[in-house]
């Protein structure tokens, strides 16, 4: 099936389903990675559910890329389960690993440390004792993360269009070492990979990856379109469209899909486009 007129670009963004971690504060106490989460039990069932509701918006030859972390691959194969299989996806050299789609620095390095909120000032003790440091690799390859990937399958030929590295104090880095502290700018550089790819596969992009990089990428696309303050839901969706190469994006819509088990007090992180 055709994704629609050439030259249109469609993108979904949405977060990753509810992490074990969250779920299970505990899970982090005796965890290696401990800012590498998987799924819990009710991520796994909320991914599968947006799968559902992608089926009807998705056309058959879309390509996906998804952020490095645990939490993101596992989403993006139940997704892939609930579509109906890799056959459907016209990329079938699998989902693309990219790494400027990873957890933004800020809740990354803490949850590396063992100092997030959830555990109090001390932070976490690593299991032989000691104080924890960040674990390295920060971030695992296509190849590492295949195991989280099944049934679906990860383009392990694909290389990142924006490269993420950390340094020992598990500090966000350039290629050349440099601190890379603008959030912004890696979102645009990766970005700009995915469309230049898409304008070769496919019309149609599926993006798993966080709360903080849904909000920034949303709005390196469509300015001015995000509230920095709003909260993001467990696999919030959002819908983004460009006519043609020139043509500015435009969010589909005044507000994201939150799945009703999930919308309680969220209003969704966008707000209406300005004029």
């Amino acid at each position: 099936m055709s994704s629609g007129s050439a030259g249109v670009l469609r993108v979904f963004a949405l977060r990753h389903a509810e992490r074990e971690d969250h779920a299970n504060p505990l899970w982090s106490s005796t965890a290696f990675r401990t800012h590498d989460s998987p799924l819990s039990l009710r991520g796994r069932a909320q991914a599968s559910e947006v799968g559902d509701v992608l089926r009807a918006r998705l056309p058959d030859d879309y390509i996906i890329y998804t952020s490095p972390l645990a939490r993101c691959v596992e989403t993006m194969s139940l997704i892939v389960e609930a579509l109906g299989g890799e056959e459907r996806s016209g990329d079938v050299e699998g989902a693309r690993v990219e790494s400027g789609l990873a957890e933004d620095e800020d809740h990354l390095r803490p949850r590396m440390l063992g100092t997030h909120h959830s555990v109090g000032p001390e932070g976490l003790i690593a299991p032989d004792g000691s104080r924890r440091v960040p674990t390295s690799p920060v971030l695992l390859t296509a190849g590492d993360l295949v195991g989280h990937a099944r049934p679906a399958r990860l383009n392990v030929a694909y290389r990142s269009g924006c490269t993420v590295q950390y340094n020992a104090e598990g500090f966000e880095v350039d290629g050349a070492g440099n601190r890379r502290a603008d959030l912004t700018a890696r979102v645009a550089e990766a970005m700009a990979a995915v469309c230049d790819g898409a304008r070769t596969s496919s019309e149609t992009v599926l993006l798993v990856t966080h709360g903080g990089v849904l909000k920034e990428l949303t709005n390196v696309l469509c300015t001015g379109a995000v509230d920095r303050e709003r909260p993001v839901a467990y696999v919030e969706l959002v819908e983004l469209v460009r006519s043609s190469v020139e043509a500015p994006w435009r969010l589909v819509g005044d507000t994201t899909y939150v799945l009703p088990s999930l919308r309680g007090d969220l209003v969704g992180i966008a707000t209406k486009l300005k004029e």
